[in-house]
């Protein structure tokens, strides 16, 4: 019983986030139900196929100990740089030692694995099916489909040489489905920090086509696109070997680790610094009280217990 609650209030709240979308689209009559429904299919086929289904799962239980290895070898350099003893001196939350080390290992291992072909090979199979089944371009879909693996950085170049030709709505797509998703390093971070591999890697497949679903709703495509054709993800001809590509890759890592410590330690003293201000009106009012009081319909919504919600 508590089984068909859940599953029933799940579908109500797929009905009233896709219902906002709506309401913010600019173009309700051009809505494309089949791309629109398909892309939400497509979206509960993962969830069943990793959660529901025997073979699945162990095909997740695999790809999950896969990253967990990764994280083991992360984890030999991490000690390896700042020492055994420091690393056994705190309980592995320290966010600058534990999880930006973790975005540049993953940062670099992405980059060997676009040099030998394999991730170019694995979006084109991915962005190929998406576009067949919903009938979307081939370019919004290969970019979609690299957001799982990449960042929104990342994913738009390997579709670089078709972006001055793509529609308004393949352009909202491919920033929609970047901004929903994460990239693979910092799903590393994320794994580091705690949290159950397995949920990040069916969330990362899940997201690129919740993020199809929520776009092409908001902005659908009214236009004849010119990228229906075959596309083909360039390689970096800089790039003289694999020890190159992951040197490289390690150089792009380390920018991200930096700029996400930076961005971490910017924007937790601004919000301490409102909260002071804040604390002079009431001591309870706080920046994450004034968030959580906005957004706590939405958490509960989309699953969140009631007494939980302002807290996430």
């Amino acid at each position: 019983m508590e089984l068909l609650g859940n599953i029933a209030w799940g579908l109500i709240a797929i009905v009233v986030l896709m219902g906002l979308a709506f309401l913010l689209s600019v173009d309700r009559k051009n809505i494309n139900l089949k791309t629109v429904l398909g892309a939400l299919a497509i979206q509960i086929a993962i969830g069943l196929l990793f959660l529901g289904w025997g073979v699945g799962e162990e095909v997740l239980a695999f790809m999950s100990n896969f990253v967990t290895g990764v994280l083991g070898a992360a984890e030999a350099g991490i000690n390896f740089l700042f020492g055994e003893d420091l690393m056994a001196m705190n309980d592995g939350t320290t966010f600058a030692i534990h999880v930006l080390p973790v975005i540049v290992f993953f940062a670099a291992l992405m980059g060997i694995l676009f040099y030998i072909g394999f991730m170019p090979w694995l979006i084109k199979i991915l962005g190929g099916f998406i576009s067949k089944v919903l009938g979307t371009s081939k370019s919004e879909s290969i970019a979609a489909t690299a957001n799982i693996f990449v960042g929104i950085s990342e994913s738009p170049l390997t579709v670089k040489p078709y972006l001055s030709r793509m529609t308004l709505s393949e352009l909202f797509t491919v920033m929609t489905v970047g901004l929903g998703t994460v990239a693979g390093s910092v799903l590393g971070g994320l794994a580091a920090m705690g949290v159950p591999v397995d949920y990040l890697i069916v969330a990362s497949f899940m997201a690129a086509p919740a993020g199809l679903v929520m776009a092409k709703i908001v902005v659908p495509e009214t236009e004849v696109s010119e990228t229906t054709d075959d596309i083909k993800i360039e390689k970096d001809q800089d790039t003289r070997n694999i020890v190159d590509a992951a040197a490289k890759g390690t150089t792009d890592g380390l920018r991200l680790a930096l700029n996400v410590g930076a961005m971490v330690l910017a924007f937790v003293s601004l919000v301490q610094l409102i909260d002071v201000g804040l604390g002079v009106i009431s001591p309870d009012l706080t920046v994450a009280a004034i968030f959580g009081f906005v957004f706590s319909p939405l958490a509960f919504l989309i699953g969140v217990p009631w007494d939980q919600a302002m807290l996430v």
